[in-house]
């Protein structure tokens, strides 16, 4: 690994050394151009020249950090005021940097037996006390500069203003990360000091993200923001396993990690005990029962899609939601669990045939000019449906439910039309907030009211798990929300 120095040069990182002995900096009001006219002349000055700030950084790096063993590179960095404005131009360090280019290497061969490169010397246009400018600058530089992945980065704070100062610390931690270490030195100091800074910094960068994540209910992202082997990592894991209906992947996150736990976060029961259901439910052999449980998740997968503004998807979810109410209410009329095509299609398609009423019901409506063909799919369900309710012909239990339903699948017909001309389908228009709640009509007379379209949407859905008894209840992902700031908060 390779390990990089990262340092604003200041007044006070180039130093001379008097006759005396003693070391002091450049005239700060002709330091441009004295420290050109040595440039020029280096060979004459390069004995008489110092620079304790960096040299002290350098020691700490070497002697904590990169000993006999550990490899890697040293290299610095160093970022120099090179002002376009002439008439600030007096004091910038451009080319205190040139010669700290050019002897850095030579002093610590000397001085610390080291081999060191300064890899680039980054200049700086603006004005080096303007705080937002310096920021914004360091950072465009960071972000063009090849750098390493695989590399541990030093920021000292040490030369440079004030403002060079922050803007490197700023721009570091956020483009570096956790690889960065902050130093800071004195001039009187032969060793750096190590400060925390730099991992409040990051702390406090990694909390606004997570609650921008968690905010808009996007758990990969949350993820990506926490340390890969953390707890909070871990519980993220396991809901973006769940929302993709990786049941058994998600109760093994979770399983796993109750191990590192003495007493285990509030809620953490109930959602382990409902993903070992749910991965229990999603197996072959569950028997119908287990429906229900799945199609509550179905809900609660369409209401994130929904929060996410990912309106297709939702619109996908909200299909197979109807299509599997449709399938377990008109399982109720035939008698047969309609669940699985290749075992049910060829005999639901046999008991509507032997049913001359329900067929004159499907002729008038589907094909009343032509031999009507009976169909295993969710028009014919609806169908089905609509003639059992009116007919009267189911258990006294199961008629109201059944009624719900139908109700609930008339209200959000509209969503199929334009789910079927969405990507989801067979056309490539465009699924939006506006279209979808265009398209749902509350009933303004209804119990509910003038109803908002969203809350009748909603509504409904909750309506069409009715065919299960099974509620929606509370919300899974808003317990995985609060875990992941519980386990986060704990570190």
């Amino acid at each position: 690994m390779d390990h990089v120095l990262l340092a604003c040069v200041g007044q006070r990182d180039l130093q001379q050394r008097r006759d005396s002995g003693m070391l002091e900096p450049l005239d700060k009001k002709t330091l441009r151009q004295k420290s050109e006219e040595i440039f020029h002349e280096l060979d004459a000055w390069r004995e008489r020249l110092a620079c304790p700030m960096l040299m002290a950084a350098l020691r700490e790096m070497t002697e904590k950090y990169t000993g006999p063993g550990k490899g890697g590179e040293i290299q610095v960095v160093l970022l120099a005021s090179d002002q376009e404005d002439v008439s600030h131009r007096h004091s910038d360090t451009i080319y205190c940097a040139r010669i700290l280019e050019k002897c850095l290497p030579f002093w610590t061969k000397k001085e610390l037996d080291i081999a060191i490169r300064v890899k680039k010397v980054l200049e700086l246009h603006h004005r080096p006390n303007r705080y937002d400018q310096m920021w914004e600058e360091i950072e465009t530089w960071l972000d063009r500069a090849r750098m390493t992945d695989d590399a541990r980065f030093y920021v000292l704070l040490a030369g440079g203003t004030p403002a060079q100062n922050l803007g490197l610390l700023l721009a570091a931690v956020r483009r570096f990360g956790d690889c960065v270490d902050v130093l800071t030195v004195d001039e009187q100091a032969t060793r750096a000091t190590p400060l925390r800074v730099g991992r409040k910094l990051l702390r406090a960068f990694e909390e606004q993200k997570l609650a921008v994540a968690l905010e808009h209910w996007d758990f990969n992202s949350a993820r990506g923001v926490l340390s890969p082997e953390s707890s909070a990592a871990r519980c993220a894991s396991a809901a973006v396993a769940r929302l993709l209906f990786d049941f058994e992947n998600s109760r093994d996150i979770l399983e796993a990690l109750q191990d590192r736990f003495n007493s285990p976060p509030e809620g953490w029961d109930m959602l382990l005990d409902e993903t070992r259901a749910l991965a229990h439910a999603a197996r072959k052999d569950a028997g119908a029962d287990s429906w229900g449980r799945l199609m509550r998740e179905i809900y609660w997968n369409a209401w994130i899609k929904w929060q996410r503004e990912e309106y297709a998807d939702f619109l996908g979810r909200l299909w197979r939601l109807q299509e599997a109410a449709l399938q377990t209410a008109v399982s109720w009329v035939v008698g047969i669990d309609l669940r699985d095509k290749h075992k049910s299609e060829k005999k639901f398609i046999e008991w509507v045939q032997g049913m001359p009423s329900l067929l004159s019901y499907l002729k008038d409506r589907e094909a009343p000019d032509k031999e009507i063909r009976v169909q295993y799919n969710t028009m014919v369900f609806q169908y089905v449906l609509d003639w059992a309710v009116t007919e009267g012909s189911l258990q006294p239990d199961q008629l109201e439910k059944a009624r719900r339903v139908r109700a609930a699948v008339h209200k959000l017909e509209p969503l199929r039309s334009l789910r079927n001309r969405s990507i989801l389908a067979h056309d490539l228009e465009p699924v939006t907030r506006k279209r979808i709640r265009d398209s749902v009509q509350a009933d303004p007379s209804g119990e509910n009211g003038s109803e908002d379209p969203e809350a009748a949407l909603f509504r409904w859905m909750e309506d069409l798990l009715e065919a299960w008894n099974a509620p929606a209840g509370s919300n899974p992902y808003a317990q995985y929300r609060e875990l992941i700031r519980t386990l986060h908060q704990n570190g």
